[in-house]
């Protein structure tokens, strides 16, 4: 009689704990469907996503001039030497002009052989040594060319201009406030073509600023005494903005 009255308790708190648990789960199973409910009425509000660009532009105020020797020779070594001698009057007469050392730079040296016209057997040697520099008076830019050319430079003919990085930091700055302006007015027009009105911004993205263009101008060497005429042109720097804005 013992071991029957202790089985029988066990045996209902069995079935009792069947029905709880499936209770439960019927509960949680509606309480999931009202949340997958809510989630699927609920309405993510229009967002307006648009871009601005704009640009400044001055006129360059920086040259930089590649200029050069060609020397050629039967021989490497009398080549190297004459190429050396050359470029020493073409590097002299750029100096004398005010240019300081530290804006020369050595942009291409190269030993080059020549050949006959079949090219089978070697004839001769070239050396080029081309220097960039670097005028902050660009109102110096033709003299300097003309003192080179007159001191032998005879190679490279490129010519490009620039702007300080203050230059370039203070018409980023003005071209990304209208770049912005820009984009505000864009947003207004989505916004209102769609019915609704502009709200407050969620997002700014800096699209970064477009490098002033260099302005290439060619060296004619054949014009040695003859003032070089120099056009500078303008320099342009631009601004992207991108702007995302909720809508109500």
């Amino acid at each position: 009689m013992k071991n029957h009255w202790v089985k029988r308790p066990l045996r209902i708190g069995g079935l009792t704990l069947l029905l709880l648990l499936a209770i439960g789960i019927g509960i949680g199973l509606q309480g999931r469907g009202v949340v997958q409910a809510e989630e699927e009425t609920t309405i993510k509000p229009t967002m307006v996503r648009v871009q601005g660009y704009a640009e400044q532009t001055t006129a360059p105020t920086i040259a930089y001039l590649t200029l050069g020797a060609q020397s050629q020779a039967d021989d490497v070594k009398t080549a190297q030497a004459q190429n050396t001698k050359d470029m020493d009057a073409v590097l002299g007469a750029i100096k004398e002009k005010g240019i300081p050392d530290n804006h020369i730079q050595t942009v291409n040296y190269y030993v080059n052989s020549r050949y006959d016209n079949y090219g089978a057997s070697i004839t001769g040697y070239e050396v080029i040594h081309a220097v960039r520099v670097k005028v902050e008076d660009i109102d110096k830019a033709g003299e300097i060319i003309d003192a080179a050319i007159e001191a032998g430079a005879n190679h490279s003919n490129q010519i490009s201009f620039d702007i300080t990085d203050a230059q370039r930091d203070a018409l980023y700055k003005e071209a990304m406030k209208e770049a912005v302006k820009q984009a505000e007015g864009n947003a207004k027009i989505l916004a209102e073509s769609i019915g609704k009105e502009l709200g407050t911004v969620a997002e700014v993205i800096e699209g970064g600023a477009a490098q002033p263009t260099p302005m290439y101008d060619g060296i004619d060497y054949a014009m040695a005494g003859e003032r070089a005429g120099i056009h500078p042109g303008e320099t342009r720097v631009g601004a992207t903005v991108t702007l995302i804005y909720n809508t109500k």
